[in-house]
């Protein structure tokens, strides 16, 4: 199919050159055979023209079909496309989420143990300051028991012995103890 116009002759056509050989020959020829030359002529015109815009329509007609099927599967992979996109996204969003219940799962976890272990150190706080208290309180009464225990020993020696009295160290602490 030829596209666009032909081409414009440069010169005059081998029709156009018959034709006018062909009036100049038959000059005698009468009014009513240069009409229907006339006519002849016209009606090859029109055809050629009616043709011509039929090739058109046929052309156009071709490239809105073209147009159309590329339109058509440009807009069918779009929405392909698109529902494609849409898919993951919804994958992804159901992923985020279970991960995300994942963590909060985790945390709540990590809370509970770390009250659990809150707890367990401050018992064991409070133990130690009983113990420690206790033995502070046992400390004393076994320092009070050796005292005892030193203060009978003296008196003993002091019984058996009155003279070693001088020799017989004191039983109590010097006064810069801290204990006492």
């Amino acid at each position: 199919m030829p596209r666009g116009r032909p081409p414009k002759p440069k010169h005059k056509s081998v029709d156009q050159e018959a034709q006018g050989d062909f009036q100049l020959s038959q000059s005698s020829v009468s009014s009513d055979d240069h009409a229907l030359e006339l006519a002849v002529a016209e009606q090859y015109i029109a055809s050629r023209e009616k043709k011509k815009k039929e090739l058109q329509k046929r052309f156009l007609a071709s490239g809105q079909k073209l147009v159309a099927k590329e339109l058509s599967t440009a807009s069918a992979e779009m929405q392909s496309t698109v529902q494609s996109v849409e898919e993951i996204q919804e994958a992804f969003l159901i992923n985020y989420a279970t991960e995300q219940d994942n963590i909060r799962r985790i945390w709540t976890e990590i809370m509970e143990q770390h009250r659990k272990l809150q707890a367990l150190v401050q018992q064991r706080i409070e133990a130690n300051q009983v113990a420690g208290e206790e033995c502070e309180v046992a400390q004393i009464q076994a320092l009070s028991k050796m005292k005892e225990a030193c203060e009978e020993v003296k008196n003993v020696i002091l019984y058996i012995d009155p003279t070693t009295a001088s020799n017989v160290p004191d039983s109590s602490p010097p006064r810069s103890s801290p204990l006492l």
